[in-house]
């Protein structure tokens, strides 16, 4: 026991070694192997471990990008009828203007018949003959219905047309 001088080993663990330099270094290995094994083993658990922890994030990795890709989809979608909303707005306003600007015609067609008629009915009563102010009162009234109802018709030949178009487009 004279050579435990340059070791450092406490005295407790030098009191316990065989003697024999044989036996010291087959205890030495058989400490070192069974550390090694219990590293190796520890090591394998730590490895299974960060593999499972792994496989979770992967599982979770790829339910979060399908979640991604179904609302990329969705946003897609709703793009696609925001478009289609807008398309519709734009040929209602370009209907709505066609349809003011024939009311307004149209409104200034009957204005021009209603001064038309009154013209007439004025020219006919300055005119003395009584027979003829009462038969030509009724060909004024019917001649002003045949333009009122030709101005109507024209407007619903636009309307339709207009509509038409609105459709088609």
């Amino acid at each position: 026991m004279a050579n435990h001088i340059a070791v450092g080993l406490p005295p407790a663990v030098l009191a316990v070694l065989p003697s024999d330099t044989k036996l010291q270094l087959e205890l030495a290995y058989k400490i070192t192997c069974y550390a090694y094994t219990q590293q190796v083993s520890q090591l394998e658990v730590e490895a299974q471990q960060m593999q499972e922890t792994v496989a979770e994030h992967q599982h979770v990795m790829r339910s979060l990008e399908r979640r991604i890709a179904g609302m990329e989809s969705e946003l897609r979608e709703q793009q696609q009828k925001a478009r289609q909303c807008l398309t519709e707005q734009h040929k209602l306003v370009a209907e709505k203007n066609a349809l003011i600007e024939t009311v307004k015609r149209l409104n200034r067609e009957v204005v021009k018949l209603e001064h038309f008629k009154r013209n007439l009915l004025q020219q006919l009563q300055e005119d003395n003959e009584p027979d003829s102010v009462t038969h030509t009162l009724a060909a004024v009234d019917l001649t002003t219905e045949r333009l009122v109802n030709k101005v109507l018709q024209s407007a619903d030949g636009i309307a339709a047309a207009t509509a038409a178009a609105a459709a088609a487009a």
